[in-house]
């Protein structure tokens, strides 16, 4: 398995940083590689931002206002918009690119579960050098925190397997500091 496109740190930064210099000590590349991938989403969940630029296709529930609040910025291109059978083009609404919101001009969103259906590209850039260094350093310092709690339990193990679910980690405070002045806040809004 190798590193998806939008995680922003390679395994060889990663192994770097964790100071893993054997070249033939690969046993934990794949460990390493989904807590990159699995920590990454974690992290843009967390602060709302798309690292590396990506296509998403979401859906939200409209509540009768004239504005959406996408889930990531910033936004790159909308490639399309809907609200049930109808299409917006680029002259129906605003957008607020850094924000992540669109607003509809003269016409409301339909009051519905999962009717607006948008398709969008967001990230701060194509490749992982438009991602800021305090977030790169903020991800390795959640794997490598995960990945020494993984190492110290399966070390203590004498027999049988173990099924860890990183999944369930949680931030550690120095990550969530080192993310703090990236993480997007909204008030109200879909």
């Amino acid at each position: 398995m190798a590193i998806q496109d939008a995680t922003p740190v390679t395994l060889a930064e990663m192994r770097a940083f964790l100071n893993i210099t054997e070249s033939g000590d690969t046993g934990q590349d794949s460990v390493l590689e989904n807590l990159l991938d699995d920590l990454t989403v974690a992290i843009e969940d967390y602060i709302g931002v798309a690292l590396v630029t990506k296509s998403y296709d979401e859906y939200y529930d409209g509540d009768g206002s004239d504005t959406l609040l996408v889930k990531r910025i910033p936004i790159v291109a909308i490639t399309s918009l809907a609200d049930g059978t109808t299409s917006y083009a680029a002259a129906d609404y605003y957008l607020y690119k850094e924000e992540g919101k669109i607003i509809l001009d003269d016409d409301t969103f339909e009051i519905d579960h999962q009717n607006i259906h948008i398709v969008y590209t967001a990230g701060l850039g194509a490749a992982r050098a438009n991602v800021p260094r305090s977030i790169k350093v903020a991800l390795k310092m959640w794997v490598a925190h995960v990945y020494r709690k993984h190492t110290a339990i399966l070390n203590n193990m004498f027999s049988g397997s173990v099924n860890i679910d990183f999944g369930s980690e949680d931030m550690p405070k120095e990550v969530a500091q080192k993310l703090e002045p990236y993480r997007l806040l909204r008030v109200g809004g879909m």
